[in-house]
């Protein structure tokens, strides 16, 4: 997916006043450093978002995600007939627990046409219950 986000605010150093990303940590500083990505230029004369497109924001949009699981346990009847319940199961359910991806910067699910657009990545849910029976 083309990452638009990363296009728009991935200024690469042109003003030191915003804002750096965190994957700038592995970036290039002194001659014979191997980095994933270039030296930041704090006295560049154009900011890079907005005049250049390139296939730096091409990321992968490989994932694995866990996205339901439900976990329950009935009671074994001979103990809730000791306190008049007919039946009686706990669970545990929930939704986009986990989520493995080839690029960790945007949700992979979250792209609209292949691009990033600011959109919501799906909400992790948890559901607990109990389900009585008298």
């Amino acid at each position: 997916g083309f990452d638009k986000w990363a296009q728009k605010v991935d200024h690469r150093g042109y003003d030191s006043d915003l804002n750096i990303p965190i994957y700038y940590e592995d970036r290039w500083k002194k001659p014979g450093d191997i980095a994933r990505y270039e030296k930041l230029n704090y006295d560049a004369e154009y900011l890079m978002s907005d005049y250049y497109t390139n296939t730096r924001n091409i990321h992968s949009t490989d994932f694995v995600r866990l996205r339901n699981l439900t976990l329950g346990f009935t009671v074994p009847a001979a103990w809730t007939r000791k306190v008049n319940i007919d039946r009686c199961r706990i669970f545990m359910s929930g939704n986009n627990l986990l989520t493995w991806a080839a690029y960790d910067y945007y949700d992979p699910e979250s792209l609209t046409d292949g691009s990033t657009n600011w959109g919501t990545p799906p909400l992790k849910t948890l559901t607990f219950g109990i389900d009585l029976a008298f």
